[in-house]
């Protein structure tokens, strides 16, 4: 039976096809390596439930299919999230390369406080590695993101991603909550001060 939560956030896998973003999916949600994926169509999702901060998480793990021709849902779902996971496959520079895109695409079509995160897959074929950890770590800090190296076949990295995709999402929740708790009483505080200065 699924628990009670307090939050429900909505993330998005982004990138290339066969990136491995099903297998990412799928290893955070059922904690196993699925091998075999029919390219997705359209999107998919599947959920996770995370506890952060004494409260429980819902996380919705929608995945996006990397094709030319299903980017019109992309554009879609990417207005619906709260945050967003930049895939590429560290053994086909390809798919590196047009991480910009995707990062174009989140920032000009995604909410404005949209959260991103850049993370390079299958770690586990280091042998056949195209992009070095450094150059996905240094292309991540020009673009303000926090990067992973991760592998959906060892499960490594995969739960510390999703931990910190929601802590970074909640946090900004809390901070806008106590703005708007801030602007209510100084709003407060004028009309206390009006409604006084006329008694007078």
């Amino acid at each position: 039976m699924e628990p009670n939560f307090n939050y429900r956030f909505n993330i998005f896998l982004v990138g290339e096809s066969t990136v491995g973003k099903s297998c990412i999916a799928s290893q955070a949600s059922l904690n196993k390596f699925i091998d075999k994926h029919e390219t997705t169509i359209g999107a998919e999702y599947t959920t996770k439930i995370i506890k952060y901060d004494n409260k429980i998480f819902k996380i919705n793990i929608w995945d996006g299919s990397g094709k030319s021709e299903y980017r019109r849902l992309t554009f879609i779902y990417i207005k619906r999230v709260q945050g967003a996971i930049l895939t590429y496959d560290i053994t086909n520079r390809e798919s590196f390369l047009k991480i910009s895109d995707f990062i174009e695409l989140c920032r000009t079509r995604g909410k404005s406080d949209l959260t991103l995160i850049l993370v390079g897959n299958k770690f586990d074929l280091e042998q056949n590695r195209e992009v070095s950890y450094t150059e996905g770590e240094m292309f991540a800090k020009e673009q303000g993101l926090i990067f992973y190296e991760l592998s959906a076949y060892t499960a490594y990295n995969i739960e510390e991603l999703f931990n910190k995709i929601t802590e970074l999402i909640y946090i900004k929740i809390q901070n806008e909550a106590s703005k708007n708790q801030g602007e209510q009483l100084i709003l407060s505080q004028q009309k206390s001060s009006i409604i006084s200065s006329k008694c007078f």
